[in-house]
């Protein structure tokens, strides 16, 4: 089964996940705390805006929570702008950003539904990169 929607890419803002996400992300750790606040954003490009999409994440190929606390996170692309990608939050688990630097870590999403209370997966993202350059 195809994924309803595709990841395009990540980036430290929204201004750039919504124009120009790219596969790599590189900062400190300290510009990662204090500019994002932990947050970095994925860009999606949902192909049916009417079907509720469900999101969850894997971090160096575990299961983490992506947002909130949460484990999976939906979506809402009904009002997405044309040539524009729709850009939303997600939040890096900065306990797993240790030492020694400079560090690659990879993130890669799961892409899914929900029926009822299970999560239902359809595919997963490519693997992109979040490149830790010092504190």
């Amino acid at each position: 089964m195809n994924a309803n929607f595709t990841i395009a890419g990540i980036a430290p803002s929204v201004q750039e996940a919504t124009l120009r996400p790219k596969p790599t992300v590189a900062m400190s750790k300290i510009q990662l705390s204090t500019s994002t606040a932990g947050k970095l954003f994925f860009a999606l490009t949902d192909f049916d805006p009417n079907t509720p999409n469900v999101i969850g994440m894997l971090f160096n190929g575990k299961p983490v929570k992506i947002r909130k606390n949460e484990k999976y996170m939906g979506t809402n692309t009904a009002d997405q702008t044309e040539g524009r990608f729709k850009a939303y939050a997600f939040d890096v688990p900065m306990r797993f950003l240790n030492p020694p630097f400079p560090a690659d870590y990879t993130i890669q999403f799961v892409l899914g539904h929900m029926e009822g209370e299970t999560f239902i997966e359809e595919a997963k993202s490519t693997t992109f990169t979040l490149t830790i350059m010092g504190e």
